[in-house]
This record gives C-alpha cells, sequence and structure tokens, in this order.
C-alpha cells in the first residue's frame, strides 16, 4: 500500500473509497451536526450511508501515541447504534519539516493582540476575532513544536486537540477553541460571528496570553 504523508492525501483516498461505496461524505462537521455525545469531539470526516455512520480520524502514529482522548471517543461511538470509527494513519515528515517557514516572534504576537483590541475599541469585534485567532495559531504552533507534537498539514483546531491530549490544554480550554474556530470560519468567509463576538474576543486573548507563557516555561 502507497504510504500517505499527508492529511490532504489520506483524505483523498478515504473521500474517493467512500463515495464510490455510496456513502455521502462530511468534512469537519460543526458540532450541532453531531450527536450530542460526540460533540466535544471533532472528527476529520463523517461517511453517512443510511443507518450507518463512520467516524473518521487521520492521525499520524505519534499522534495516535499520544491521543488518550481516542480511547474516550471509542468508547462513546460505541454506545452509539450506527455508528462506527476509523482511524487512518499517515507517516509524518521530518521534524525540522513542521515549523512554518517564518514563525511569528513573540514580539509581534503581542502587536496583534494589541491591535485586536484596538479592533474592539473601534466596534470592530469581527476583524478583532481573525486577527486574535492568527496570533492564538501562532502560538499554538510553537507549542507543538516545544512538545514535539507533529500536525501535517498545519491546522490549528487539530494543534489545539493534541495539546489537549498531551495535557497542555484543558479540556474546556479545547472546546472553547472549538466554538471559535467555528465563528472564525463564519466571519472569514464574508459573515458575522454574532452579538456575542466582544465577549468572545477578550476571552480568546486571555487564552492566547496565558498559552504565550506556557510556550515560554516550554521552549526547549
Amino acid at each position: 500500500m502507497k504510504k500517505l504523508f499527508t492529511e490532504s492525501q489520506a483524505i483523498e483516498r478515504i473521500v474517493g473509497e467512500y463515495k464510490r461505496a455510496g456513502y455521502e461524505i462530511h468534512a469537519e462537521p460543526v458540532p450541532s451536526f453531531l450527536p450530542k455525545s460526540l460533540r466535544p469531539f471533532r472528527p476529520d470526516l463523517i461517511a453517512h450511508k443510511g443507518d450507518e455512520w463512520v467516524w473518521i480520524d487521520i492521525k499520524s502514529r505519534r499522534e495516535i501515541a499520544s491521543d488518550a482522548e481516542i480511547s474516550d471517543l471509542a468508547t462513546q461511538i460505541g454506545k452509539l447504534k450506527g455508528w462506527h470509527l476509523e482511524v487512518q494513519f499517515i507517516e509524518p515528515p521530518d521534524r525540522g519539516a513542521r515549523l512554518i517557514t517564518n514563525p511569528l516572534l513573540e514580539k509581534d504576537i503581542s502587536t496583534r493582540l494589541n491591535s485586536a483590541r484596538l479592533l474592539l475599541s473601534h466596534e470592530d469585534p469581527d476583524s478583532a476575532l481573525l486577527i486574535t485567532w492568527s496570533a492564538l495559531e501562532a502560538i499554538l504552533h510553537q507549542l507543538t513544536w516545544n512538545k514535539d507534537v507533529g500536525i501535517e498539514p498545519w491546522n490549528g483546531v487539530r494543534a489545539a486537540k493534541q495539546l489537549t491530549a498531551v495535557g497542555e490544554l484543558s479540556r474546556t480550554d479545547y472546546e472553547f477553541v472549538l466554538r471559535t474556530a467555528e465563528a472564525r470560519n463564519q466571519v472569514a468567509h464574508g459573515g458575522s460571528a454574532g452579538a456575542s463576538t466582544r465577549s468572545m474576543v477578550r476571552s480568546l486573548i486571555s487564552l492566547a496570553l496565558r498559552l504565550m507563557r506556557t510556550s515560554e516555561r516550554s521552549a526547549p
């Protein structure tokens, strides 16, 4: 079997296989799409045909070795009629390839967070959300690097998931990241995150600052 080195390669193959078998595919569905017991988790894909539902996670060998969450997920899926779990493995590239080419420096991250505060003061919380999320992703990238956790290709939500698995983020933090990622996506695609965006951004800035301090302590 051909080795898969990236998430996109794995998704392309899996989607093709399931579609040929007559399944409908849902990529990274929002939590509200899922059964209530599965909403704390985030699938890469959901395949659906008739009464059968397949939860598909794509992981590197390193990720599955450190992912205690997969056991909880398997337990919850096992309680649901018609649901099954599939884990697709990919082979991570060398550690040196995982850091983005031009990572933000701490001072640049701080500048973005200050810009987000300024946007809030100018009654533009949606733009503040976008720039705060970019700062958060930079911090998550540094944390995964410090902890030698491979995320290929890069995805902030998957990084948060793996950092939760290794104990760097709490489950509460992870669920908040999922909510803010949904809101960020709505804004990025031309919508609005809603009336609660201002308080969300303030909380997101606080989380980013806290994780930045964690990153400083865990730096090699």
